[in-house]
């Protein structure tokens, strides 16, 4: 293990024990509004993943409308043939 390892690893204690101390010092109230705030961002990450879903499914479905018609239009010319 390195120099600059040690440092980092003794940085990233140090910085986990602040954040235990803030978290500490936190109301229900904000506890709360922290919790609510992840879920928020879950929510929209999921809603823009489902959003490009549907635009896929659209192309999707599209593409294939077009394809049923134009071999509607092929069955048609060979049933007038």
């Amino acid at each position: 293990m390195g120099l600059m390892d040690v440092f980092k690893s003794n940085e990233n204690k140090q910085l986990k024990e602040r954040i235990a101390q803030l978290e500490a010092m936190m109301t229900p109230e904000q506890r709360e509004i922290e919790y609510l705030t992840a879920q928020i961002a879950g929510l929209r990450q999921t809603m823009q993943e489902n959003l490009q879903h549907i635009s896929q499914l659209q192309a999707q479905s599209t593409q294939l409308s077009e394809e049923i018609e134009r071999k509607r239009e092929a069955s048609i010319e060979c049933v007038g043939k």
